[in-house]
């Protein structure tokens, strides 16, 4: 007859009890622990299902199998690892204000007689001060700007070999005309980030020592000298006045001498060419270096093109020949 698998458990379940029941009735001896009969009926009964092929799990296998069992709440599927959270970015920087400017502008205009400027520097001197900011101009520049602390400055230009100057003065503001005869360099004060315009240096026709030298300048190594024989057509030497003319810049130098002074020597001159005369003190008679010879009578009485170089003394330059033809020689200046 055919009977449910259920029905045959339980018989074995049952013959398992009677069974435990008639060994619960041995007579054990004190050295042998007494048996759980809780875990010899289970014993039995696993043994018992395993032969009929009903797998059993043993004790808490249950629990280690749903522990390692991905849970509904794990991110995608069991293979497929948590994703780390993205790293926060750093803060951008805010910028710094930019700094307040601590300078003062000053620029203008670059002038030069004749029309095509020369390359030169413009110098600017802080007024009592020998502090000067140099500013290199090119050949044909016409414009400059010079960036300094706040202050007040006077404004000035030389060539290269310090042969001629320009200025800032009172001239230019005056417009340059012929009535325009105050070359004073004017003071040009600028505050911080103040932009000072205007400050043309266009006055090349002042005075000798109207513009200075650069603080930072040997005078002797820029300018040079003239050195000669004084004499004159009777038994002494009168009191002089020694002009040189520059035939560049139309400046004119003088210097005095003693009586009877025999030699003299002329210094702090610009490069460039000259004429150089000797006058009677305030009189345009005088006696000039010439082509004349006098021990030998020959020659002309033309002035003779004197070159002064930086640093050099050109001798040599004998102001001896009084008979030059009258209107030969240009009218005193210093008279």
């Amino acid at each position: 007859m055919f009977r449910s698998r259920a029905f045959r458990t339980t018989a074995l379940i049952l013959g398992a009890a009677l069974l435990g029941a008639l060994l619960g009735c041995r007579v054990l001896t004190a050295a042998q622990p007494t048996p759980d009969a809780d875990a010899l009926l289970a014993t039995a009964v696993v043994g018992t299902l395993q032969a009929q092929g009903i797998t059993v799990l043993p004790p808490g296998a249950e629990e280690a199998a749903a522990a390692s069992t991905p849970r509904a709440a794990d991110a995608g599927s069991p293979n497929t690892p948590t994703p780390l959270a993205s790293p926060t970015p750093p803060p951008t920087p805010t910028p710094l204000p930019s700094p307040t400017p601590s300078t003062a502008v000053i620029q203008g205009r670059v002038c030069y007689p004749g029309g095509s400027i020369p390359a030169m520097t413009v110098y600017v001197q802080e007024v009592g001060s020998d502090q000067v900011y140099e500013v290199p101009i090119e050949a044909g520049q016409s414009t400059y700007e010079a960036q300094v602390p706040p202050g007040t400055y006077q404004v000035y230009a030389w060539l290269p070999d310090f042969s001629q100057s320009g200025s800032y003065s009172q001239a230019v503001v005056c417009g340059l005309t012929a009535g325009c005869r105050d070359h004073t360099l004017l003071p040009v004060a600028v505050e911080v980030g103040q932009t000072a315009g205007g400050i043309d240096v266009c006055d090349w026709y002042h005075g000798p020592f109207d513009v200075p030298y650069p603080p930072s300048v040997d005078v002797a190594q820029v300018t040079g000298a003239i050195q000669g024989r004084l004499g004159y057509p009777a038994g002494y030497i009168p009191p002089l006045q020694i002009v040189a003319f520059n035939l560049d810049t139309h400046y004119w130098y003088w210097m005095g001498t003693a009586k009877n002074q025999t030699t003299y020597t002329f210094t702090d001159l610009p490069p460039g060419r000259y004429h150089v005369v000797a006058y009677l003190y305030g009189q345009d008679a005088g006696a000039a270096y010439t082509h004349y010879d006098i021990t030998t009578g020959t020659g002309d009485h033309s002035l003779v093109e004197v070159i002064v170089r930086p640093g050099q003394t050109t001798t040599g330059v004998d102001l001896v020949d009084w008979f030059v033809p009258e209107g030969t020689l240009p009218p005193n200046p210093a008279k």
